[in-house]
């Protein structure tokens, strides 16, 4: 019952973050891809909840108010195993290195993935 509770909470938290406006910054040296709110908590103590080994959450501790999602191995593993993403990334990409400012269709898109995961992680 606490499981299920704690997933109906992550969910309706993931819900909130999504209303955000929403960034995201690419480390192509560590493959890292961060979604983010522009102006966000910056949390220092954070609670990681991982999504089906494709994503981290990252946590207020005490609210569970999201701050951030990391995905770790983004173009090596991520985009791969969702290549719906593939033809998206590769503009955004583009766009982001043209106009040095995210394109939100592809965070909406991987928001959407990360979405569909939390039903299946806890």
């Amino acid at each position: 019952m606490a499981v299920e509770k704690d997933a109906a909470r992550l969910d309706e938290r993931f819900e909130l973050f999504t209303r955000s406006k929403l960034a995201s910054l690419y480390d192509a040296k560590r493959d890292v891809l961060f979604i983010f709110r522009l102006g966000g908590l910056k949390i220092m103590q954070k609670k990681n909840v991982d999504v089906n080994g494709d994503a981290w959450i990252r946590q207020e501790p005490t609210t569970g108010e999201i701050d951030d999602v990391e995905i770790e191995d983004f173009e090596s593993a991520f985009i791969p195993k969702y290549p719906h993403l593939r033809s998206d990334w590769i503009r955004a990409k583009a766009f982001q290195h043209e106009n040095n400012e995210p394109n939100r269709s592809l965070v909406s898109l991987i928001v959407a993935v990360i979405r569909k995961g939390l039903s299946t992680t806890l």
